[in-house]
């Protein structure tokens, strides 16, 4: 007597949903609190985590406390405050002291060619026009100080296309970075299960848009 065997189906997995637009707004809207506070403390801002993203997620988690109260569909949900956290996360790399530096930097090219060789003949002529100022008549009164707000705003015609271009060129970066995870992510994640300690905070404050296990666990 011939015995069949029932193949049971493995159980499928719950499809993940994804991301409203109104978690991509209100990555867009903290990044201001989050650049600010990164950009004007005392101390380095630029850590493995970053202390201001944190804090933005667990603004969004308390505020998901009340929102539930009102309806459950004005909450965030876990990948909703996923998505903030990388917004916000990456505008505040961006947004940290190494990059200020690099606006005085762009600025001060025609000040180190008058007396550095170096830079008058092997780098100012390969920087890109977009990238630096190279006439010194632009930026030479900077050195004076004292001027007024109005003075800054005349100015911004002279660093607008420079500072354009810095966030075209930290926008490139950004994205060949994402590129190169999204690549990666199969070897990494799936086959060679690699663990990531700096995003497991993050990752199990947003479980279950703010009600997951760490919460509960004392």
């Amino acid at each position: 007597m011939a015995t069949r065997l029932e193949r049971e189906e493995p159980d499928m997995a719950p499809a993940r949903k994804g991301f409203r637009l109104r978690a991509v707004l209100a990555g867009f809207l903290l990044c201001f609190p989050v650049v600010y506070s990164v950009s004007t403390q005392g101390t380095s801002g630029i850590f493995s985590l970053m202390v201001a993203p944190v804090s933005a997620l667990l603004m969004l988690i308390i505020a998901n406390v009340f929102l539930r109260k009102i309806s459950t569909k004005l909450a965030f949900t876990q990948t909703d405050l996923i998505v903030v956290f990388i917004i916000v996360s990456i505008a505040a790399s961006v947004g940290g002291e190494y990059s200020g530096m690099a606006h005085g930097g762009s600025a001060s090219y025609p000040f180190h060619a008058k007396w550095n060789g170096t830079v008058k003949d092997k780098i100012l002529p390969n920087v890109p026009d977009w990238l630096a100022i190279k006439d010194i008549k632009l930026v030479e009164d900077a050195t004076g100080g004292g001027k007024s707000i109005g003075y800054t705003f005349s100015r911004i015609s002279t660093y607008l296309p420079v500072w354009v271009g810095f966030g075209g060129l930290m926008a490139a970066i950004c994205f060949a970075m994402l590129c190169i995870n999204s690549l990666m992510r199969g070897a990494w994640c799936e086959r060679e299960r690699l663990t990531f300690p700096l995003i497991q905070l993050p990752v199990a404050m947003c479980e279950d848009g703010g009600r997951g296990g760490m919460w509960k666990s004392r």
